[in-house]
């Protein structure tokens, strides 16, 4: 394993700061940033993580700590998320519990390049000597921010808010430490670089499982943060508006469009077998990542409803029974396949594997 280490500098009108830091360090510290009560945190976070963390920062300190603070948050994270890479091997999340006499607080992790922070418990008081305790919360979210973590801090109970920040800090350390452990049983980037929803049964009873289990809420949340989502056969309906299978039924609505029944007979009168199961050819209408370097084969069918009312810039691909089936659909990274790719031969094969190069590129730009 190389040196997990970052060196950076970052100078602004307000604060100069020089920082070093390595991740897998001995806990030693070099910290001279002209907030004492800072310099005391920054000192406890590397030992109890131990990492090492050598910091200058000469800071506007005449007016208030606020500008060195904060940027002392923005330059430790963009060095967290610099000296770890590519990440690999890492286990990824990290959880730990710190007492300290009257307190306990809890650091929850995930490294998981999606910024986001969570921070529950107030301070009793609003200095710790002359350092404004309102400041704790500048620090982390800029740091959580830059460096690209989910950082959740729950303070459950305390009376000494000296004794509250420094639990805070020391289980941080230690949470971000066993998330930067190298665990060799991991392959790679631990990540969920794409989501399959597959689907067998009814519209409504698929819909309110997905309710009751809060997994709608999950895939919206999944969807938001840019990762590619893949609804196969009922899967792909339920990321429509919604359906009229035995009722009327709201669908994930990310996708314009309402599910409806396969006509009993086509424009000439001619009558179709429902459900439909079988081959049909694709006919493709626009450029997409999954339709990439494919030809229009063959796919197979098994449904009874189809998706009407498509927008047009969400249709990649169609078939014919009866009607325009839409097969392939999508929209930025949510995409969606009538048939079973599964069964469909080296078509099928090809669409999948397209899909799973949309996730690796996604995995670069997330």
């Amino acid at each position: 394993m190389g040196n997990r280490y970052a060196e950076l500098q970052r100078y602004t009108g307000e604060t100069k700061i020089d920082l070093a830091f390595e991740v897998d360090g001995e806990g030693k510290s070099t910290i001279d940033t002209g907030v004492p009560f800072m310099n005391h945190m920054l000192d406890l976070f590397t030992k109890h993580g131990h990492f090492d963390l050598t910091v200058k920062a000469d800071g506007d300190v005449d007016v208030d700590d606020h500008h060195t603070t904060e940027d002392l948050g923005i330059v430790l994270g963009t060095a967290l998320k610099n000296a770890l890479g590519d990440k690999k091997g890492i286990k990824r999340y990290g959880s730990f519990f710190v007492p300290m006499d009257d307190t306990l607080a809890q650091v929850v992790v995930d490294l998981s390049n999606r910024p986001h922070f969570e921070m529950r418990g107030e301070f009793p008081a609003q200095k710790v000597g002359t350092f404004d305790t309102e400041l704790v919360y500048e620090f982390l979210w800029k740091f959580a921010l830059e460096a690209r973590i989910n950082l959740h801090v729950i303070i459950h109970y305390g009376q000494n808010t000296h004794h509250m920040i420094e639990a805070v800090f020391k289980a941080m350390a230690r949470a971000i430490d066993e998330a930067t452990t190298i665990d060799p049983r991991v392959k790679g980037v631990p990540s969920t670089k794409g989501l399959l929803l597959p689907g067998v049964g009814a519209f409504k009873d698929a819909m309110a499982s997905l309710q009751e289990k809060k997994l709608d809420q999950f895939i919206h949340s999944y969807v938001d943060s840019g990762r590619p989502l893949l609804g196969i056969c009922l899967g792909m309906q339920l990321l429509f508006e919604e359906s009229e299978e035995n009722g009327h039924f709201k669908g994930l609505g990310l996708l314009n469009g309402r599910v409806v029944r396969i006509p009993d007979r086509d424009v000439d009168g001619e009558r179709l077998k429902v459900p439909h199961m079988g081959w049909n050819k694709l006919h493709f209408h626009q450029e997409a990542p999954v339709l990439q370097d494919m030809e229009e084969g063959f796919v197979y069918f098994v449904h009874s409803y189809y998706v009407d009312s498509i927008d047009e810039a969400s249709l990649l691909a169609s078939a014919t029974y009866g009607v325009q089936v839409p097969a392939v659909v999508g929209r930025d990274n949510v995409f969606g396949m009538q048939f079973h790719p599964e069964k469909s031969s080296e078509t099928g094969m090809q669409l999948l594997a397209n899909f799973a190069k949309a996730m690796e590129r996604s995995e670069e730009m997330i």
